[in-house]
């Protein structure tokens, strides 16, 4: 299995190329930015989802309840039942993804 460095993009970078690509100027991208993850934020909490056709889907995963441990006491607590925040990528992206970064790392 092929290991990825971990070189993430931040918020400031991805603001940057946003501006970059849209022409808007870096406080009106670092607003749209917000406003996306504001949205993306806002659905969740109303228990929905949000799907972009042939990107993903920004999902809500149900957690059970459980038993955890605190390492530091060895107590053992009860992990109340919740919601994970995920993100599934599509099929399309995914494949897109995998084929460019075989692509790039071939022609090294």
């Amino acid at each position: 299995m092929m290991k990825m460095k971990n070189d993430n993009m931040f918020r400031r970078e991805f603001v940057e190329e946003l501006s970059k690509r849209t022409g808007l100027s870096g406080a009106d991208a670092s607003e749209v930015t917000m406003a996306f993850l504001d949205i993306l934020e806002d659905t969740w909490c109303q228990g929905r989802g949000v799907n972009f056709t042939g990107f993903g889907a920004f999902e809500l995963r149900p957690i059970s309840e459980r038993m955890a441990r605190n390492p530091k006491t060895m107590e053992d607590a009860l992990v109340p039942a919740g919601f994970k925040p995920v993100f599934k990528v599509s099929r399309g992206l995914r494949a897109t993804i995998n084929d460019t970064i075989r692509q790039n790392q071939s022609g090294k």
